[in-house]
């Protein structure tokens, strides 16, 4: 091929200048309006590449050797093509590869959009650097600053290929514009990736295309995961003018600086975050593709990563169930591993204890056992992971409990009492297995003792009840055996023992206790669940009961609301005062007007007064009702007193 002439303006290559901006700079120097003119002269546009930098050696980059009278490997060391044996794997025994593909450029390099230091564009020969495209490095390390990749002031991104680099589109001077500095904690890391780059310190004992491999991967898991990103930001001080596009680089490099311990901090937000999957469970769904990018690295001689993800799975992975099918478990060696890993299944737990598979989920919301059940998905499944160790600690114990008839005969109470026991927690740790309920000692022991620390009472006398006789005579009150028990512990109630009396067919409890605690039960009941019908006839009207049936009445006309479970009506204490506060019965209402029965009688007649609820306006009515608010207007109208007659 016939060599080209030099070119008149000759503009020597410069420290860590890529190619295009040499391109650029000759263009410059010969007064053309744009660089096309340069790539003209080389060769049709059609056969230049869209990005100078990316150029192999070749026949055009000789032709760009001849215009510019440099060598072709000066020319091919101001492309991207030489850090082909720093970021490209090569084949096992083949040599080292001195050509970057188009994938792996387009991974590590920027070409859409260039990015500037502002700094460097302000001194005396303006050019811009190879390694400002370097998406690992997106910063300037000769004066600790960020990149520019949009201007300040139309805040749209460069243009490839601009004559002027000192400024934007839109006439803006970027070197006017203050640099963003780094903080200490962004340098530090930054110095490290030139470092992995340079060959110096590679983390991991990983070669260095290895190790950017890696650090790739990693920056696109962390722009899958909002949260860290959000939280690595406040970390680094990494201003937010900084897109997420540079962050993610600097939170990757970070996890890589810090390991393993902020991986794992990782794995623990990233194994969260919604993928694309539909279902929320499953380990490829929580981790994406990290596990057999692992492996892969694992499969080349570079088992760290590999061996981080798989003890973290082991300890700490609680979202999903493990198996040989995971990638990461795929050898007899680490099978075995994952049988003896810290967790079980629910089938397993269940199992292994002899209960059934419904029964782990209350277990662990009794804090029984350790572990987590979780949703799978929309279609109602589930998937649950128990500790190992809580397991053992549950089995050992039901090993040393005893049945609900042992535990009926220590205590000298019924068995359908000892399930109240249960049921109210008063018997804590008790255990529903395939041969019935189990019930720890030191459950029942903290009973026996009790008992006998009380006083034994020779000759008891008219003061004192027998617990039988204490729920038959205030259980319609609701004082049951186990409220009993519950305030006898307490010591609301006091009590004591009959001589030779080993289990509670023995305890007395004070008459006086048992009534006063009995009141307060009622009254806290009633606060908590609503008044009875029964109650309430009694003391809605102070001194004035009422019959239950009028209620309903009042319940049925909308002006008394209560609830309903199943038969039993129950009314809130906040209810009850706002009746009191808006109704009254006609004998209040006679009261208050100074007016007769027969007067009021007659009002309603003429229609001075209209009552809220009686019999001439409600068929089959009670009591009468009237609203506080209308005898109030009754009084503060002129000459209310003289229309008696």
């Amino acid at each position: 091929m016939e060599r080209l002439r030099a070119l008149p303006a000759r503009e020597p290559p410069l420290p860590g200048e890529s190619l295009a901006s040499l391109v650029r700079r000759h263009a410059v120097a010969m007064g053309y309006e744009r660089i096309g003119r340069i790539r003209s002269l080389a060769a049709d546009c059609d056969k230049a590449p869209t990005h100078l930098d990316h150029l192999a050696p070749g026949p055009l980059l000789d032709r760009f050797a001849d215009l510019f009278a440099v060598s072709p490997e000066k020319l091919s060391a101001m492309t991207v093509h030489p850090y082909a044996d720093h970021l490209l794997f090569a084949p096992r025994g083949s040599p080292p590869a001195n050509l970057l593909d188009s994938k792996t450029i387009l991974r590590f390099f920027r070409s859409a959009a260039p990015s500037v230091c502002p700094r460097c564009l302000a001194s005396e020969v303006t050019y811009e650097r190879l390694l400002w495209s370097f998406r690992p490095l997106p910063i300037c390390l000769d004066h600790d600053c960020h990149l520019i990749t949009r201007c300040p002031q139309c805040h749209k991104t460069m243009v490839r290929g601009r004559i002027d680099v000192e400024r934007c589109r839109c006439s803006f001077s970027l070197t006017s514009h203050p640099a963003d500095i780094l903080s200490s904690k962004a340098r530090t890391i930054a110095e490290q990736v030139r470092q992995w780059l340079c060959k110096q310190g590679t983390p991991l004992e990983f070669s260095a295309p290895a190790l950017f491999w890696w650090l790739e991967r990693l920056a696109s898991a962390v722009s899958k995961t909002p949260p860290w990103l959000a939280d690595a930001r406040v970390r680094l001080e990494i201003l937010s003018e900084i897109d997420d596009d540079s962050l993610v680089w600097f939170a990757a490099a970070e996890i890589l600086s810090e390991w393993p311990q902020r991986f794992e901090q990782f794995l623990d937000i990233f194994q969260t975050v919604a993928k694309h999957r539909s279902t929320d469970t499953g380990i490829n769904r929580a981790f994406g593709s990290l596990l057999r990018e692992a492996a892969h690295l694992e499969e080349l001689g570079f088992p760290s990563p590999a061996d981080v993800l798989r003890g973290y799975l082991l300890e700490h992975y609680s979202r999903g169930h493990l198996n040989s099918k995971v990638c990461l478990f795929h050898s007899t060696k680490q099978q075995r591993v994952v049988r003896d890993r810290p967790w079980l299944t629910r089938t397993q737990a269940a199992k292994q204890l002899g209960l059934r598979h419904a029964s782990i989920a209350d277990l662990l919301n009794r804090g029984l056992l350790a572990g987590e059940v979780r949703s799978a998905g929309q279609n109602g499944r589930s998937v649950g992971l128990i500790s190992r160790e809580s397991v053992s600690a549950l089995q050992r114990q039901l090993q040393s409990s005893v049945t609900v008839k042992q535990t009926a005969s220590r205590l000298g109470i019924g068995r359908s009492r000892i399930f109240e026991l249960i049921r109210d927690e008063l018997l804590p740790r008790a255990v529903r297995t395939s041969a019935g309920w189990l019930i720890p000692n030191d459950a029942i022991e903290p009973w026996e003792q009790l008992l006998r620390s009380l006083p034994i009472l020779s000759q008891p006398d008219a003061a004192w009840l027998t617990i039988r006789d204490a729920t038959r005579n205030y259980g319609p009150n609701g004082l049951c055996l186990t409220r009993l028990l519950q305030q006898f512990r307490s010591g609301k109630i006091r009590g004591g023992r009959v001589s030779g009396a080993d289990n509670y067919q023995g305890l007395l409890v004070l008459r006086s206790d048992t009534a006063s605690t009995c009141s307060a039960l009622q009254s806290q009941q009633s606060d908590q669940r609503g008044w009875s019908l029964h109650r309430l006839a009694k003391e809605l009207i102070p001194g004035r009961p009422i019959k239950e049936s009028v209620l309903k009445k009042w319940i049925a006309a909308g002006l008394l609301h209560a609830g309903r479970n199943r038969r039993t009506w129950r009314i809130t204490p906040t209810e009850i005062e706002r009746f009191r506060q808006n109704y009254c019965l006609a004998q209040e209402a006679c009261e208050l007007l100074g007016i007769s029965r027969k007067t009021l009688s007659r009002w309603e007649t003429t229609g001075k007064i209209t009552a809220a609820y009686s019999r001439r306006n409600t068929q089959y009515a009670g009591a009468s009702l009237f609203r506080r608010k209308v005898l109030e207007d009754l009084l503060t109208a002129p000459s209310s007193r003289n229309s008696k007659t």
